[in-house]
């Protein structure tokens, strides 16, 4: 029985892994599609007056705190995966623990997408535009770690962590 709860909580480690390995791929693939098609170029209107893609090159974090630091947010960054990965093999498995999961499934691959750009580029790319609210520009790894920052906060303060 232990070694089949073993290999379920190795299985479950695996996954949680591959999936905040692939969002963060797929951010970085996004990324790269900006570049090509959006670097030195006008930006797309995709539903006028609320979406638009663009190119910008941010040195620092949301909202342009903290710039020239991207050295520091790698690291912070990768302390973060790290400590997810941590939280994928120690959290107990079963029901209860899935929406808690994929809160930091979205964190880590959000902060990982974002790392590669730092200490690749030292810098982000961020090209979604959301011109509803004049909100600034964004990627997919952003979307990830505001998801899941929320969801996170949702499912610690409003369900029950009980069994």
């Amino acid at each position: 029985m232990r070694a089949n709860l073993s290999r379920r909580k190795m299985l479950r480690t695996v996954l949680c892994l591959v999936l905040t390995i692939g969002l963060a791929a797929l951010d970085q693939r996004l990324k790269a599609f900006a570049v090509h098609s959006l670097k030195g170029r006008p930006g797309i209107v995709l539903i006028p007056g609320i979406l638009e893609l663009g190119y910008v090159e941010n040195k620092g974090m949301a909202f342009g705190l903290l710039q020239g630091k991207s050295l520091a947010l790698a690291v912070v960054s990768l302390l973060f995966v790290g400590f997810a990965v941590w939280l994928f093999i120690v959290i107990p498995s079963g029901k209860k623990s899935i929406p808690f999961l994929a809160s930091v499934i979205l964190l880590a691959a959000g902060a990982l997408g974002n790392m590669v750009d730092r200490l690749r580029l030292g810098y982000v790319i961020d090209f979604i535009s959301f011109c509803l609210i004049r909100f600034p520009l964004f990627n997919l790894a952003d979307c990830c770690v505001v998801t899941g920052a929320v969801s996170l906060a949702v499912e610690l303060l409003f369900f029950d962590r009980e069994g």
